[in-house]
């Protein structure tokens, strides 16, 4: 966290807001990181490879979710700076830029859920998953 805020301030002095989202991403990497770091030395080695595989199986869902955000970054960037400056600050826009980001969100969502189950395809695990929720599900259905 204390990473996370340093970077955040110093890079939004460099680029704005778009700086502190930097300074964030760079924190979670940076934090990602340390944990694989941990887990590799309770482990051993096979957590890395463990951690490629997974990521090298999910890379389609991993390529929808950055070009959905590059897309959508785009998007608003060029809706808000067309708008006039006392427009952009507004609560009103605010309010809809939050809506619009909430759907979107929820869009982005659906299309990586989409994706895995699709080209992905499901794991052993996530259907024993699906499986217990399916029928905690049931079992809390009235009869």
């Amino acid at each position: 966290m204390v990473i996370n805020v340093l970077l955040s301030v110093t890079f939004v002095h460099v680029w704005g807001l778009p700086g502190a989202a930097f300074g964030s991403s760079v924190a979670m990497v940076v934090g990602t990181a340390m944990l694989l770091r941990e887990a590799r030395a309770a482990v051993g080695p096979d957590v890395t490879a463990g951690v490629r595989l997974a990521l090298a199986r999910h890379l389609p869902v991993i390529a929808v979710c950055l070009t959905w955000g590059v897309l959508v970054h785009m998007a608003f960037d060029h809706w808000i700076l067309s708008l006039p400056v006392r427009v952009r600050y507004s609560v009103g826009l605010r309010a809809i830029a939050a809506f619009a980001a909430l759907g979107l969100y929820a869009a982005c969502v659906l299309a990586m859920l989409v994706v895995k189950l699709k080209v992905v395809g499901l794991d052993e695990d996530e259907r024993e998953f699906l499986a217990r929720v399916a029928a905690a599900g049931a079992r809390l259905r009235p009869s």
